[in-house]
């Protein structure tokens, strides 16, 4: 009824007294792994029973150019505490040397490395510790870093990617095609070892075109049991 809509037809108290608040906690890990002559630090990580953000700091791997934005890569990505696992949701830069260092507002966090030809970033997870009560063997992967791949790589390019992959068995041709609703294009492998995917030569391909950085870097820690 519409003469009636502006009147409360009943009333609800909701008692939230007794729920159980786990406020977010920080473990300091500061781990260190070198891998394929790069080295990753796993400065720390926050988390609650639900959510949990990494912070990483790493040095950048040979490149020219005066800016390189490199990121941990998500294929294969994940954090694994106890027995699930989840992969990354969501990335912020803290820091870049090229940049000018601390990315943020004010003063840097004391525990934030500023590392030379190098940047730290936080890395979100959709897991966190689910209110365990005994401490939970935790796991962090970062297979690889990569730059943002352009939508055209020239002919000279792939020229000098297949004579990197010749060694590997590895030849590959990029195609283009184009219609009236627009165009597109890809590669397609004219050669590979027998039993290498398309998806492992295309890692292989992007590795050789100087997008791809291969790892991996294996962080394993333990994250104490949840205490309200």
């Amino acid at each position: 009824d519409g003469a009636q809509s502006d009147q409360a037809l009943a009333s609800f108290r909701f008692d939230v007294t007794r729920l159980t608040v786990y406020p977010e906690k920080t473990l300091k890990l500061d781990q260190t792994v070198t891998a394929n002559g790069l080295t990753m630090q796993f400065v720390k990580i926050d988390y609650t029973p639900s959510y949990s953000t990494i912070t990483l700091c790493y040095n950048k791997p040979p490149q020219s150019g005066t800016y390189s934005d490199w990121w941990p890569g998500n294929d294969g990505m994940f954090l694994a505490i106890g027995d699930e696992k989840a992969r990354n949701q969501s990335g912020r830069l803290l820091s870049d040397s090229d940049l000018g260092g601390y990315m943020g507002k004010g003063t840097p966090p004391a525990d934030l490395s500023m590392i030379e030809n190098g940047r730290c970033v936080e890395l979100g997870f959709p897991l966190g510790t689910r209110g365990a009560e005994t401490p939970q063997t935790s796991t962090l992967i970062i297979p690889q870093l990569e730059l943002m791949r352009p939508e055209v790589i020239s002919a000279n390019e792939i020229d000098a990617a297949n004579l990197k992959l010749q060694a590997e068995g590895i030849q590959v041709q990029q195609q283009t095609f184009s219609g009236n609703g627009g165009g597109g294009g890809g590669f397609v492998f004219l050669k590979k070892p027998a039993g290498m995917s398309d998806t492992q030569a295309l890692e292989k391909l992007y590795q050789a075109l100087g997008y791809d950085y291969a790892g991996p870097w294996l962080f394993t820690f333990e994250l104490p049991p949840d205490q309200p």
